[in-house]
């Protein structure tokens, strides 16, 4: 683990100090999901509650760790000459599970939260993060599009992930500004984002044919 990995760890670390703190101050049942409308609709005993969502991050991030060590030998160069966007990914990531976490636990704790206006641009902030980075990641078994398509090729990969970035940034977008002005349309954005991820997936077969068939033409 790098140096740089100090920080990251130290977030998760943090949601660990938080569960300490708290556990005697939070309900024996804590709500642990919220649906569009901000209103808990999932509940879980203390240790779901306060350890579940540090336990996953802190796993997140230990694979994080490993996939440049477990990537297949011909991409590794490629994960390597990402670490830059890969690192601030690790980061992005963490500090996002750090925010839910927070939330979740206030509102445990018995503040009155409007969680979707602190959620939507969360989510909305991770889904651009993840946009601007897909223009710079290259072939690889974990991270961006992996159809079977985006992985037999450089070419229909990085066509797969110009048109990605630009719709993720998008999708960021809309979800900063709907969390700002309106909550109706969240169910209108996940069907967006959903319509939008099988879209990309169905021009990467595009992409894919239009160059076998070029191959064959030449």
């Amino acid at each position: 683990m790098s140096k740089k990995d100090v920080i990251p760890l130290g977030l998760v670390l943090a949601m660990f100090a938080i569960a300490f703190l708290v556990q005697n101050e939070v309900p024996e049942v804590m709500a642990t999901h919220w649906n569009a409308k901000g209103q808990a609709d999932g509940y879980g005993g203390k240790f779901i509650g306060l350890y579940l969502m540090p336990i996953i991050t802190l796993l997140i991030l230990g694979l994080f760790h490993a996939i440049p060590k477990i990537e297949v030998l011909d991409f590794r160069k490629n994960i390597h000459d990402f670490e830059k966007h890969f690192y601030g990914l690790r980061l992005t990531l963490t500090a996002f599970m750090l925010i839910i976490y927070t939330v979740t636990v206030a509102i445990n704790l018995g503040y009155d939260i409007p969680i979707n206006k602190i959620i939507m641009p969360a989510v909305g902030g991770l889904i651009f993060y993840l946009g601007y980075i897909m223009q710079f990641v290259k072939r690889n078994f974990w991270i961006g599009v992996r159809t079977p398509w985006t992985i037999t090729s450089d070419r229909v990969w990085d066509k797969t992930h110009i048109l990605a970035s630009k719709l993720f940034r998008l999708m960021g977008a809309l979800f900063i500004i709907a969390a700002l002005t309106t909550q109706k349309v969240v169910g209108v954005l996940i069907s967006f984002i959903l319509v939008t991820t099988l879209f990309i997936i169905i021009y990467s077969y595009w992409i894919y044919r239009r160059e076998v068939e070029g191959g064959k033409d030449g």
